[in-house]
């Protein structure tokens, strides 16, 4: 049982789980099988919904509260029962011939319910008669694989392996909701509403694969791999019949030394809708259904492919020092983009496309050592690894794919953000600062940043004191990465409870106008002004995540217990102890939507919209082995 309660009112996570396991070997036969099951009831307070946002209006307007009101606020419910079954079975058998058959078999079904109440009597825009919402959304993924295999002996110190395993994957989404509105009295039965909306949408996706793999052994020394995997999926085109996905990879194990080589290459499917034409019934006509298109498919769409070559090398020293350089190319085609189609043509949207081209390179580099070790009392282990990365998009079939600020253009790195740049202040005829223009833009888009670090990583140590202390942290950096901070640049213009903007206002009400002063501060109002290119931010960050310490007590509990209590320790940690960073808002790691296959387009990344900051957690456990 697990139950959480958030600072924020409403919000409470309770679950209750259980897991069950069970393994059988009995001579060339083995059978393992898991299941476990969840329920949990969940409670959201509403966050990040613009207007009738709790952040909204506790920082877009400095009397709180300007766009709804608290008590409506907080009479909202968002609720969530979860119920969801994950059971995996694995079947093995050994042949005569020493071919292994394996078999596995698994399913994930997940069922959520979610309500949303507005009581009536509370206002919610122009609305003070209640609402409630009503959804439903069923996921069911399933997995079948077969994998034979048979090795084979071929001579002195070379041994050969040869795996062929056939992988069945479907994924079904099932979503359908109620919306009302607008109930007679103090009750909300959905009949009760004089406003109801009804929505229903599917996904599903089907995906074949057979993988072939050749595996050689020399001494336990060098190491050859060569495979190749053909899928088959709906989401692709009907002129598409399957992709091909071949991989190779050495190494070679010299004495403290390993040097490694592979290749590699896989897809990533199309959007649901990407591939076949669909239309939608749109009302009733006196000559029955109305049916208009709905998208646009393209039968010759195929998955972006993504090749990757890369080569590295291992290095241990005095078997206490562990040095890993790995250099890596990525190559991204037959990117998907999406052309817009002309409405006289029937249509509206667009149409998928496979044109584009990324073009990428890293460097990853890791350390791990011990720096101390005296006996088994003491000892000092230390780690730290660096990752740089850079690309470029090479080609868009001539054409900018965007969703400014982010755009994915030709020369740029990919949703690189790129727009208009602040030039100078505003100015009326007689040398005032302008404060409702706020600046002058730039003609032209200019690179302004982009959503991934050049370089990112971790590091950090474990120490050990007297065979019981133990103590450790870990710390993880990024530099290079910016943030467009939409929180900021709303508030800038939208609201009047921005800090910055407010000192340089009072400030240039005290500057003479024409003066060196009063100019310097126009010039720094310019620079927090609602535009965007003001509010994309650098977000270079040093965080130490972990903190913790333990304490072994084993000796302590088998002497009180007098052996009963075999072992004892106690813990205690820190999760996200402080961050240092020259970001301005909430927190440099925002998430982001990147424009995944179940999203059209390419989305947004690094976008902080009223963003909370990581919490700090504290940690404390106490352990007992019998």
């Amino acid at each position: 049982m697990n139950d959480v309660a958030g600072i924020i009112p409403g919000n409470k996570d309770k679950r209750h789980s259980t897991k069950m396991a069970y393994d059988l070997r009995s001579g060339r036969f083995s059978l393992g099988a898991t299941a476990s099951y969840i329920h949990g009831n969940i409670s959201l307070p509403q966050t990040a919904m613009g207007r009738y946002d709790a952040i909204w209006n506790l920082m877009i307007n400095q009397t709180p509260w300007p766009y709804v009101d608290e008590s409506t606020w907080r009479a909202q419910s968002w609720t969530y029962g979860n119920d969801r079954f994950i059971g995996n079975l694995h079947l093995s058998y050994m042949l005569p011939a020493d071919v292994k058959i394996e078999t596995i078999i698994g399913a994930d079904v997940n069922h959520t319910e979610g309500i949303y109440r507005l009581p009536f009597g509370y206002k919610l825009g122009n609305n003070a008669e209640g609402a409630k919402n009503i959804s439903n959304r069923r996921n069911s993924n399933f997995n079948w694989d077969i994998k034979a295999t048979r090795k084979f002996h071929l001579a002195d110190k070379w041994d050969f392996t040869a795996t062929l395993l056939s992988q069945i994957v479907r994924q079904y989404e099932t979503l359908n909701s109620i919306s009302a509105s607008r109930f007679r009295s103090d009750i909300d039965n959905i009949s009760a509403a004089t406003e109801r909306t009804i929505s229903e949408s599917t996904f599903e996706q089907r995906t074949w694969g057979l993988y072939g793999e050749a595996f050689v052994n020399y001494d336990n020394r060098l190491f050859i791999n060569a495979g190749v995997r053909r899928d088959a999926s709906n989401l692709i085109g009907s002129n598409v019949a399957s992709i091909y996905y071949p991989s190779l990879s050495a190494s070679y194990n010299l004495k403290n030394k390993k040097f490694r080589v592979a290749y590699g290459e896989s897809g990533r499917l199309p959007y649901p809708t990407d591939a076949r034409t669909s239309y939608v019934m749109d009302g009733i006509s006196a000559y029955g259904p109305i049916v208009k298109p709905q998208y646009k498919g393209n039968p010759d769409i195929k998955p972006e492919r993504m090749r990757e070559i890369e080569l590295g090398t291992d290095w241990t020293i005095r078997n206490r020092h562990t040095l890993a350089l790995t250099l890596y190319a990525q190559y991204t085609t037959d990117a998907i983009i999406y052309d817009d189609l002309l409405s006289s043509d029937g249509w509206i949207g667009s149409v998928p496309r496979n044109v584009g081209r990324i073009k990428g390179h890293g460097i990853e580099f890791s350390y791990n050592g011990n720096l101390w070790k005296q006996a088994n009392r003491h000892s000092l282990d230390v780690y730290a690894n660096l990752n740089y990365q850079a690309n470029k998009v090479t080609d868009t079939g001539g054409k900018d794919i965007n969703n400014y600020p982010n755009v994915v253009k030709v020369g740029q790195p990919v949703y690189a953000f790129y727009y208009h740049t602040v030039e100078k202040p505003a100015f009326n005829a007689d040398g005032t600062y302008n404060p409702k223009i706020g600046a002058i833009e730039s003609d032209d888009y200019q690179y302004l940043g982009k959503p991934f670090p050049s370089v990112n990583g971790s590091f950090g140590f474990d120490l050990k004191l007297f065979s019981h202390f133990t103590f450790g942290t870990k710390w993880n950096y990024a530099l290079g990465a910016s943030v467009y901070n939409q929180s900021f640049y709303n508030v800038s213009g939208l609201g009047d409870n921005l800090k910055k903007r407010n000192d340089q206002l009072q400030a240039l009400t005290n500057a003479t106008v024409g003066t060196t002063e009063y100019n310097q501060i126009a010039e720094e109002l310019a620079r927090s002004a609602r535009f965007r290119a003001n509010y994309i931010e650098k977000a270079n960050f040093l965080r130490l995540s972990t903190l913790y310490l333990g304490y072994d007590l084993s000796s302590l509990s088998r002497k009180w217990t007098r052996n009963v209590v075999n072992g004892m320790r106690f813990s205690f940690a820190i999760q996200n102890v402080f961050v240092l960073t020259n970001y301005s808002g909430a927190d440099p790691q925002v998430e982001g939507n990147g424009g995944n296959r179940k999203q059209r387009g390419i989305g947004s990344l690094s976008r902080d919209i009223t963003n909370t900051p990581h919490p700090r957690t504290y940690t404390a456990t106490l352990s007992f082995t019998l």
